[in-house]
């Protein structure tokens, strides 16, 4: 607001987020003053009172917090919400999550309008406007579907369509059109050894269910399998299958389930990483990280023609062609190996037919949510088996999660010019800069870590970027357009679903020649996260996560950097547990750990993985090793948080506690923290499902 006279001024200094001060006041302005003064101090007891509310309302007085800190400071959020019977849990996450898709949703009412010039907010607005018209998608039954089945060779089960296409080329079709990935899954990712440059990954593509349901003979997994045969058989019925397609159906399962019996369910896993830990652990070179697709061919007994003929299909629209030389990552570890073989040995022993109607079907398994309600129920009826719980969302808000990926920056642009403070961003990096301080301090003061590495260590933490709530480039109009000129969208929702899908994977075919943009931001800043990513160096945090309770503007400091900075600590340590540590500052594969520290390191793990061993959820055991990263970031994050506001402390003025809860500051930083971490769940049978409505996940 301007002042009519320049030397009368009155100057509102934030001083501890509650309360203010005033700075050279001409005495023309008394009267105005002393009425501001009066209004801050009662908004400034209204805030406190609010503040004490919220505190007081999530802690459980009754319960010791040196006996239960959980039960203590989380125990009147528990007392004061329930679960209904399809909800897994409620904790901070998924409130913010709902109120992020409450927002997203309010933007989507006026976004025609307000962004009418913008291209990329009206193929977004069609996309969503297409999902919500259930009548529609109705009104057109099968035909959808049966007629992609028709336009990708056919299927025998229905007797439509068939072609001469090989398995390879069939796989490579449906992959670069459709994003399904059947067999061998193909992806374009970072060089783990010069992270400046793109490399193609080979792996394990998902099977209809996860492995152990194949075999595994407890209830719970034949009530699954039976399940799963009911819902391919429903799927087949209901796209015109003949009295044949039970028995059809039987040999594409039996299929699925020769690769799943050959192997340990238990040690296999999809993540890239594991392997390459394995690899590390093992002190094989890092010179083998890195094969050619013919060495894949002796690991995996898929011969060179077969992996050639599927990435040329696979790449067609690049137009980039491989031969048994090219350069290839792998999993190579045993476990892997034995999959991969099992899948080849399937591919070479199992009639061709069978095989194009497997891969058709993981194409029909991929598009049935995009359908009619009576596949979607199908499908239902077996994700219920496999949970137990069904998570029952809204159609409107399925419709923004399922376009979160394909749409991550359209919806982040809505979502950023609705509902994002542009001040949040200069507090945050404050933290950052303390938390990054103190981590350097803290290496100082060990005295496990040898000089070398310990200076190897401070390197790759001054080298740490971080990015705070959206990248620049979407507040541009044309910049976005370009982004989304390769993506269709028209009135009709399975047409929609199939481009998005096709867009996501065409987007990252298209980087494999091309050097990486290490500021490519990998999240949507609508979602509800914060990462780091380790080739990348960098910690970004989302708009989305800049939120209630994880961060609130005019609280005391003491709750927010409980709360914000032990999350930002929290990923900053990731960048030093028993994976990040694998990387060096500039992300690449590296090992600059020297003997002794590497030793000290894995004891003082173990030490850790002991620690969580003797925890336990629902009667369960945790598996300390299987959780260690995750536990090593905890307590490293809540270690930097509280160093981080000491120092911000010192630099600035200590704040005062709040009135009638009688706890220390120090205290209270501690609830700020339990703000995060407060949650009411209940056991599930197996992983809970979403209703999706089908695109598929983001590439490797």
């Amino acid at each position: 607001m301007k002042n009519p006279a320049a030397d009368d001024k009155v100057e509102l200094v934030d001083d501890v987020g509650i309360g203010y001060r005033l700075r050279k006041c001409g005495k023309t302005r008394l009267v105005i003053i002393a009425v501001v003064v009066a209004l801050l101090i009662i908004g400034g007891i209204a805030a406190a009172v609010y503040i004490l509310t919220i505190i007081s309302n999530q802690i459980d007085t009754s319960k010791d917090p040196c006996d239960d800190f959980y039960a203590y400071a989380c125990g009147g959020f528990i007392k004061t919400h329930q679960l209904n019977e399809n909800q897994s849990s409620i904790g901070g996450f998924t409130i913010v999550n709902d109120d992020n898709m409450k927002v997203l949703q309010q933007a989507m009412v006026n976004a025609s309008a307000k962004y009418n010039q913008s291209s990329f907010i009206l193929k977004t607005v069609k996309i969503y406007d297409s999902c919500l018209n259930t009548s529609a998608i109705e009104s057109r039954g099968s035909s959808p579907l049966e007629k992609l089945i028709e336009l990708y060779g056919g299927w025998s089960v229905t007797g439509k369509g068939l072609n001469a296409w090989t398995v390879p080329e069939k796989m490579g079709r449906v992959l670069r059109d459709l994003n399904v990935q059947t067999l061998l899954r193909a992806s374009v990712g970072t060089d783990f050894e010069d992270s400046s440059q793109h490399i193609l990954n080979l792996n394990i593509a998902s099977l209809g269910m996860s492995f152990k349901y194949y075999f595994d003979q407890k209830d719970r997994s034949i009530k699954v399998r039976e399940a799963y045969k009911t819902y391919m058989k429903t799927i087949a019925k209901l796209l015109g299958g003949g009295p044949f397609s039970d028995s059809k159906m039987d040999a594409i399962y039996d299929f699925e389930s020769g690769i799943a019996e050959s192997v340990d369910p238990d040690t296999v896993s999809e993540d890239l990483i594991e392997s390459l830990m394995e690899h590390h652990r093992s002190g094989r070179s890092l010179d083998d990280l890195d094969q050619t697709i013919e060495e894949f061919w002796l690991d995996s007994d898929f011969e060179t023609s077969f992996v050639t003929d599927f990435l040329n299909s696979a790449f067609y629209n690049q137009g980039v062609t491989f031969s048994s030389y090219d350069k290839v990552y792998y999993p190579q570890s045993d476990v892997y190996k034995d999959v991969f073989k099992a899948m080849a040995s399937q591919y070479q022993n199992k009639n061709k037919q069978t095989v194009k109607d497997y891969i058709m079907w993981r194409v029909i398994d991929s598009y049935v949510m995009s359908m009619p309600d009576n596949f979607l129920q199908a499908k239902l009826k077996y994700l219920k088996a496999v949970s137990g719980l069904l998570a029952e969302n809204k159609r409107w808000s399925d419709c923004l999660e399922i376009m979160m990926s394909p749409m991550s920056f359209t919806l982040g642009r809505l979502y950023v010019d609705a509902n994002f403070d542009e001040s949040t961003k200069t507090t945050v990096k404050d933290m950052t800069t303390r938390l990054r301080q103190s981590f350097i301090d803290n290496l100082d003061d060990s005295d496990w870590m040898d000089s070398s590495t310990k200076q190897s260590a401070k390197a790759k933490a001054q080298a740490i970027k971080e990015d705070i709530g959206y990248p620049a480039f979407i507040k541009h109009d044309k910049k976005l357009d370009k982004q989304y000129s390769l993506l269709s969208a028209g009135e009709d929702y399975f047409e929609n679903t199939v481009s998005m899908n096709k867009f996501i994977v065409q987007n990252n075919f298209a980087v494999l020649r091309e050097p990486v943009d290490k500021d490519m931001w990998m999240e949507s800043p609508a979602q509800v996260n914060g990462y780091y990513s380790p080739q990348q160096n960098r910690i970004v945090f989302l708009a989305g996560i800049l939120q209630s309770p994880f961060y609130r503007k005019y609280w005391p400091k003491y709750i927010n950097y409980g709360s914000l900075a032990m999350v930002i600590g929290h990923e900053i340590t990731h960048g030093f547990d028993s994976q990040g540590r694998l990387y060096d500052k500039d992300g690449n594969v590296k090992n600059w750990w020297s003997y002794s520290s590497t030793y000290n390191f894995d004891e003082k793990a173990q030490c850790l993985v002991n620690q969580y061993n003797n925890y336990d959820v629902f009667g369960t055991p945790i598996d300390g090793k299987q959780t260690l990263n995750e536990n090593i970031a905890d307590n490293g994050g809540i270690k930097l948080a509280y160093d981080a506001y000491q120092s911000w402390v010192k630099d600035n003025k200590k704040e005062g506690q709040l009135p009638d809860l009688g706890l220390s500051v120090d205290k209270l930083f501690f609830i700020g923290f339990a703000t995060v971490s407060v949650k009411l769940k209940q056991k599930l049978k197996g992983k809970r499902h979403k209703r999706p409505l089908t695109t598929q996940r983001k590439h490797d």
